[in-house]
């Protein structure tokens, strides 16, 4: 008995087409995905048109003859995931959605949001974010990737698998965010009842003992869309295979969607887009080009062809290999058939590809090219440059990925009990996090004011006594977040200076 779907036909066809006009959004960039991949990942899947493309074998990288994108690509990669969501430091800050009066609630509400903070983040630890994120960020070089937080019973650490972008499909919600989000796959019949064993799976084996034995796969498509007509956010989601939808259920709760998706810009009505990488194709395929050629001249001059004496005729039309000896005509001298052509202008002209790579993904930050070093100076200014290139895609990816992240964990531990509400005076306040935005904002508040010290310090020392020690290391210590310092205050400093004076500067 073949199974069916579990909606009415026309919420199926609904559904169905959801999914292939998300294919047919796609395939519009397809091509760009494609070429980048062919230059940064050869061995990675290609964004195929209606169906999922298999792993390259490794003979196609036999035409690659510069590995720049691929390395640029990991540091973009590396540097994104130590901006956005470091492991070893908050992402961002929570705070209360209510008022909070008086020093006693306010200290109630920074224990809590203090224990809270650290049972989220040890959770996120735990779990294989920081795994799965490191291929999210790879991919958004190219364009949207994303990655999905499943619900795991207590216990058990969350799981947290990638989403490529050949599997990924997406489509704008009426407020232009990302509304229909869905995930096809390539499934092995052997695991449908062990990710799914509620489920009918008779399209694809009469028993179970026949599918746990089967050799074949199938194509699953996981994902759904926001209910925009309920005022709590309701996420219905799917399973559907072989055109059919076997199940659906709703999330509610901001956090409850699973598949949360990263998009560095934007093209549309779309709800796809390319990536800052894809800037980088260009001068990465003319890098390439140029080392293939480089290799053939050395090949050349290492290995020359020769001429000598024959009593036919030389036919060079069909072109001359490498250390073969051709004929020539009475008297020709024998001599090899070399260039003075030494390639150093080649040598430049690589090196401006490479940094044109490098720019296209942030990577291009102060490099000693030539024998003069930089100054201090100019190597700070070229710092500052390129951090402010990239924080040209930082308002979306904290707005769509690294919020939405957060809430999926805290929505995930609160069902666990392992968040419980914060009550003051009897009534619930519930705590949000912010934008990083703000974060960042207190990270650059805190460098000018250490800036400002040691400008100040180094032209009128004397002038650093005016500054009241204590506040202004507390202040700065809050705005970097670094709460592992603790700052004595007045009463133990002087202890401690009354210590040190009696032992004559010895402290234990």
């Amino acid at each position: 008995m073949a199974a069916r779907s579990v909606l009415p036909e026309k919420e199926t066809k609904d559904i169905l087409s959801r999914i292939a006009q998300a294919r047919a959004d796609r395939w519009h960039f397809a091509p760009a995905y494609n070429d980048f991949l062919e230059l940064a990942r050869p061995h990675r899947q290609r964004v195929a048109k209606d169906s999922l493309s298999t792993p390259r074998p490794t003979d196609e990288q036999n035409d690659l003859f510069d590995t720049t994108l691929q390395d640029v690509v990991d540091d973009f990669a590396s540097d994104m995931l130590d901006e956005f969501t470091p492991s070893y430091k908050p992402w961002t800050k929570h705070v209360p959605t209510a008022a909070v009066r008086g020093p006693a609630q306010k200290k109630q509400v920074n224990d809590y949001v203090d224990q809270r903070m650290k049972a989220l983040y040890d959770e996120i630890r735990r779990s294989s974010f920081e795994e799965a994120s490191q291929e999210l960020w790879i991919d958004l070089a190219i364009g949207p990737s994303a990655i999905e937080i499943g619900y795991s019973e207590p216990g058990r650490p969350v799981s947290v698998e990638h989403v490529p972008i050949n599997e990924l499909l997406i489509r704008p919600g009426p407020y232009g965010g990302v509304d229909d989000r869905f995930r096809e796959r390539i499934v092995k019949v052997a695991h449908l009842d062990t990710i799914w064993p509620e489920l009918d799976w008779t399209d694809f084996g009469a028993t179970k003992e026949m599918r746990a034995l089967s050799k074949a796969t199938a194509v699953v498509v996981t994902g759904g869309f926001r209910d925009w007509s309920k005022s709590d956010e309701t996420w219905n989601w799917h399973v559907i295979a072989n055109s059919k939808v076997l199940r659906r259920r709703e999330y509610t709760g901001s956090g409850s969607c699973p598949l949360i998706v990263g998009r560095v810009a934007v093209s549309s009505p779309t709800a796809y887009g390319v990536g800052p990488g894809i800037k980088a194709i260009a001068p990465a395929r003319t890098l390439n080009e140029l080392n293939y050629l480089f290799l053939k001249k050395h090949g050349r001059d290492l290995n020359p062809p020769y001429v000598f004496y024959d009593d036919g005729l030389l036919n060079p039309e069909g072109g001359i290999d490498d250390g073969t000896w051709l004929p020539a005509s009475e008297n020709f001298k024998v001599m090899p058939l070399v260039t003075d052509q030494t390639g150093r202008e080649v040598w430049f002209q690589q090196e401006d590809l490479r940094m044109m790579i490098r720019r296209a993904l942030f990577q291009d930050k102060p490099y000693q090219r030539g024998d003069t070093p930089p100054t201090a100076l100019q190597w700070a200014s070229e710092e500052a440059m390129s951090a402010r290139r990239m924080s040209f895609p930082r308002a979306r990816l904290h707005e769509e990925f690294v919020l939405p992240v957060i809430r999926r964990f805290e929505w995930i531990m609160q069902r666990r009990g392992q968040i419980d509400p914060l009550k003051i005076e009897g009534e619930i306040v519930n705590i949000e996090p912010v934008s990083p935005l703000s974060r960042a904002a207190d990270l650059e508040e805190a460098n000018r004011a250490i800036q400002f010290l040691q400008g100040v310090g180094s032209v009128m020392p004397n002038a650093l006594m005016r500054i009241d020690e204590g506040v202004t290391m507390n202040a700065i210590k809050q705005k970097m977040g670094a709460d592992l310092v603790e700052v004595l205050g007045e009463e133990a400093w002087q202890q401690k200076m009354a210590v040190v004076a009696q032992t004559g500067g010895q402290t234990e």
